[in-house]
C-alpha cells in the first residue's frame, strides 16, 4: 500500500540503492528483526527493498492455504497473510535510523525506537537481533504475551508468514530441481504447485525410489570470499584448498545421519574455482556432487556485483539460497548466506565445516 498521508503507525525495512545492505544473509536478519520490532511495537510492517530490483519480483507475500484460511477465519484462501509491499518506496516518509554494521547502536537505541513517535519509522539494519528485542524490558511483557519466546523455528515461521516465491522464482526453482535431478517435490511452493510439481515430468524418470524424497539431500555452502575474480570484491572466508574438508564433513554428515550413499550433494560455492579443486570434478562426474551449471546460471553478490552481475545473478543467487534451505542437512561456511538459509528452512541438521561440528 501507500503511506502518504495515512495515520496508519509503520515500520518500514529499508534497503535502496544509495547505501549498503549487505547479502542475502544480512538482509534476512534486517527483515526478520525489523518485523519482530513492528509486531512488538504494534506498527503496520512494510518492505521497501529495491536493491539491485524489487524484492517483489522475486518473493510476493505469501498466499493463505486453505488448511491456513480455516484456521485463521476472515481469511480467505489465496488472500495474502501479510502484504508488506510499498507503493513509491518509504524514503522521506519518516525519520530513518541506520543500523549497518553497528550492532552496539542499535542495542543503545533500542528503548528510543520503541518510544518514537513518529508516525512512520524506517529502519536500515544488517544483524540478528531477535533476542535483544525478546527480552527488552519494554518488549518483553508483549513478547511473552505473543509466546514467541517458545515459538520452535521463529525464524523459519516468521519468513514462511511473510514470503513465497514469485511465479519466474519458482519456475526457476523447478528448473534447477530438473537439473540437478533433486528429490521432489522442493518447498516454497503452494499445495496446489507442491502436486503439480510432484507428478512426472518429460523426460524424467518415476521409478526411483520412493523414500528419496524424504532422505533428500545434503547442501554444502562454500565460501571462499576473495576468489570472486572482478566479478565483486568480499573479505577472505575460506582458502580453495579448504574445500575437501567440507566434503569429508558431508560424507560424515551423511553416515551420521543415516542417509543411504546414493544422496546428492549440492554444492553452492561463490567462486568458479572451487570446481576445479579435487575431488569435486570426480564426485561430479559420478553424479554424487551437483551444481548449478557455469553456462546457464549466474554467480553474483546481491550488493557487491557490479549492476550487470547484479541483475543477472539476483534470482539464480535466489535459487542457490532456497536450494540450501530446502535441504536434509547442511554443511556451513562463515557465512550468513549458508547459515540463515538453514534457518530459515528449518533444515533438521547442521554442520560447521570447520571441525565438522553439528
Amino acid at each position: 500500500g501507500s503511506l502518504a498521508g495515512s495515520q496508519v503507525r509503520a515500520l518500514v525495512y529499508v534497503c535502496n540503492p544509495f547505501s549498503l545492505c549487505g547479502g542475502h544473509g544480512d538482509r534476512t536478519n534486517g527483515i526478520l528483526s525489523t518485523f519482530i520490532l513492528a509486531l512488538l511495537t504494534n506498527r503496520a510492517f512494510f518492505i521497501d527493498l529495491d536493491s539491485p530490483l524489487p524484492l517483489n519480483v522475486l518473493l510476493q507475500p505469501r498466499r493463505a492455504a486453505p488448511d491456513v484460511a480455516a484456521a485463521a477465519g476472515g481469511v480467505a484462501a489465496g488472500d495474502f497473510l501479510l502484504d508488506w509491499r510499498l507503493r513509491g518506496g518509504g524514503v522521506g516518509l519518516g525519520s530513518h535510523a541506520f543500523y549497518l554494521d553497528d550492532r552496539v547502536a542499535f542495542q543503545e537505541d533500542l528503548g528510543w525506537l520503541v518510544r518514537d513517535p513518529s508516525q512512520v519509522l524506517l529502519v536500515s539494519m544488517n544483524h540478528r537481533e531477535l533476542q535483544a528485542l525478546l527480552t527488552h524490558p519494554l518488549l518483553a511483557a508483549r513478547a511473552r504475551e505473543l509466546d514467541l519466546p517458545s515459538w520452535p523455528h521463529l525464524a523459519s515461521q516468521v519468513w514462511n508468514l511473510l514470503f513465497e516465491p514469485s511465479p519466474p522464482l519458482r519456475a526457476r526453482l523447478e528448473e534447477a530441481r530438473l537439473d540437478l535431478a533433486l528429490p521432489r517435490p522442493l518447498p516454497w511452493v503452494s499445495s496446489a504447485a507442491a502436486s503439480d510439481a510432484a507428478a512426472p515430468q518429460e523426460g524424467e524418470d518415476d521409478s526411483g525410489d520412493p523414500s528419496a524424497a524424504e532422505e533428500g539431500f545434503i547442501g554444502i555452502h562454500f565460501r571462499a570470499g576473495n576468489e570472486s575474480a572482478r566479478l565483486w570484491w568480499d573479505p577472505g572466508r575460506h582458502a580453495l584448498a579448504s574445500l575437501p574438508r567440507f566434503l569429508e564433513c558431508a560424507q560424515r554428515a551423511e553416515a551420521e545421519l543415516g542417509l543411504p550413499n546414493t544422496t546428492k550433494w549440492f554444492l553452492s560455492a561463490d567462486t568458479q574455482a572451487a570446481l576445479t579443486i579435487d575431488p569435486v570434478p570426480q564426485l561430479r562426474r559420478s553424479g554424487k556432487l551437483v551444481v548449478l551449471g557455469e553456462d546457464t546460471w549466474h554467480l553474483a553478490h546481491v550488493d557487491r556485483s557490479h549492476v550487470s552481475h547484479g541483475l543477472l545473478g539476483f534470482a539464480d543467487s535466489y535459487v542457490a539460497y532456497l536450494l540450501l534451505a530446502s535441504a536434509r542437512a547442511v554443511v556451513l561456511s562463515r557465512s550468513y548466506f549458508g547459515e540463515t538459509a538453514a534457518e530459515i528452512g528449518a533444515v533438521p541438521d547442521a554442520f560447521f565445516a570447520e571441525g565438522c561440528v553439528r
